[in-house]
């Protein structure tokens, strides 16, 4: 580097030029850069884990030598990040963390420069290369130390851990999915229900729920790795559609330790169950049931359906309608049953009874049968 400078000597009548060559000392600083994550020191090309997801990192750069003093930055991939640089002598080692602000110790001298990164962990970190760079006018090129953050365990690799963390890089999911049903839905339809859980590390544990119990035996769930590091974790619950579903609560619950250990509610899917049926029907008593011509007897033929409005229902004597005659009564004021009253029995009473229901769905017949003997 030169620059010019005009002399002037008294006496003379012109001026002499004189050139001046100033000469500018370069030296690189000393390579690698030497990076430390919470003071403790790193080696270049390992990897930073495993850490949680809102976890803060305190990482620091130093570059030793160099003239002139470096420049020292963090990056991530192709974007820098916002850290704060200074200059200090060889006896600083740290800084003072006071407000929640870095403040740089009081030194003096210029033998090194520092660069002190805080670093919130979110997903976006997942996989990420973070660099650290040195770059002087000695140098044609930057100096780089560089790291991965949060990536999947390698056994090559050597982790940097923190006590407070645990043996596995980990976000919670960022999503649930349940799918498969449409309710209302007909007695005997297959159903399918499956449930997703999506972009957690460690794969989220899924559980499925009827009401407030899990269901036995849970259904095997698969576990697939997502581009980022994370996983979804994906389960099949297929079952025929019964009138013992409806009204049914089926819920599919997915947590992992990341939420556990924050103590945080799992999340969770659920669906309703309206499952459309016949009438299902019951007689009681049900059996045989012997009496003395002249005395009374009752039968009562109990149901249940969805929908609960009946279109229509008769007696049964030997599989067919029953013809009523006077000593015969029908009481049919109490809701989802009614009741065959004989007043005076006849032996032209005996047979077979049942009973028939139908609603919009279907007809439900009784499955047990009454045996009325007279003597």
């Amino acid at each position: 580097m030169t620059s010019t400078k005009l002399l002037h000597k008294c006496g003379q009548e012109e001026e002499d030029e004189l050139k001046v060559v100033e000469i500018k000392l370069l030296e690189k600083p000393a390579a690698p850069p030497e990076v430390s994550l919470e003071q403790r020191e790193m080696l270049n090309g390992s990897t930073i884990g495993p850490i949680n997801e809102g976890e803060l990192l305190n990482l620091t750069c130093r570059s030793r030598k160099g003239r002139p003093l470096p420049e020292v930055s963090w990056w991530n991939g192709w974007t820098k990040l916002d850290s704060q640089m200074v200059h200090a002598d060889e006896e600083f080692l740290s800084y003072a963390d006071t407000s929640n602000a870095l403040q740089p110790e009081e030194s003096v001298g210029r033998q090194q420069a520092i660069n002190f990164l805080r670093l919130d962990i979110t997903r976006k970190y997942l996989n990420s290369t973070l660099q650290c760079r040195v770059q002087n006018d000695a140098l044609a090129e930057p100096l780089i130390s560089w790291f991965k953050l949060d990536v999947h365990e390698n056994q090559a690799d050597e982790f940097y851990t923190l006590d407070r963390l645990h043996n596995r890089a980990a976000v919670r999911p960022i999503s649930l999915e349940l799918n498969g049903a449409q309710s209302p839905m007909a007695a005997g339809t297959p159903v399918r229900l499956v449930c997703t859980s999506k972009a957690a590390k460690p794969p989220a544990v899924l559980t499925w729920m009827n009401g407030s119990s899990p269901l036995h035996p849970q259904p095997h769930a698969q576990t697939s790795p997502a581009g980022d590091g994370t996983y979804t974790t994906q389960s099949m619950l297929s079952f025929t559609a019964t009138h013992m579903h409806n009204g049914m609560k089926v819920s599919c619950i997915a947590t992992n330790r990341v939420m556990q250990d924050k103590h945080e509610k799992p999340f969770s899917k659920s669906i309703d169950f309206e499952v459309l049926y016949p009438p299902i029907v019951t007689l009681s008593p049900d059996g045989n049931m012997t009496v003395q011509e002249g005395d009374s007897a009752t039968i009562t033929c109990a149901y249940v359906s969805n929908p609960r409005q009946i279109t229509g229902k008769r007696w049964l004597r030997d599989d067919r309608p029953l013809r009523l005659v006077p000593h015969l009564e029908i009481m049919d004021g109490v809701a989802d049953q009614m009741k065959l009253v004989f007043h005076n029995v006849t032996r032209g009473d005996q047979g077979v009874y049942g009973c028939q229901v139908r609603n919009s769905v279907g007809t439900g017949i009784s499955s047990e049968t009454f045996t009325l003997d007279v003597q």
